[in-house]
């Protein structure tokens, strides 16, 4: 099963893909050092960088939840 790390931004209601893998321990690692280092933001079609509010691992068919990272 693949798994994707997804930022979240909450005033936009808007979900991004950050990275796809298989490996869910791989994924938990990174997005739980991006979230500590809010290393990570998503550009708005202003061209600002919006941080995002979490990060989730979900499963890359269906976006049902699997682990909170954030």
């Amino acid at each position: 099963m693949k798994y994707v790390l997804v930022g979240y931004d909450n005033d936009n209601d808007i979900y991004e893909s950050i990275i796809e893998s298989d490996n869910i321990s791989y994924l938990i690692k990174v997005g739980t050092e991006v979230a500590k280092e809010e290393s990570l933001y998503r550009m708005t079609y202003e061209n600002k960088k919006k941080p995002f509010d979490w990060f989730e691992i979900v499963q890359n068919d269906n976006y049902n939840m699997v682990y909170w990272v954030s």
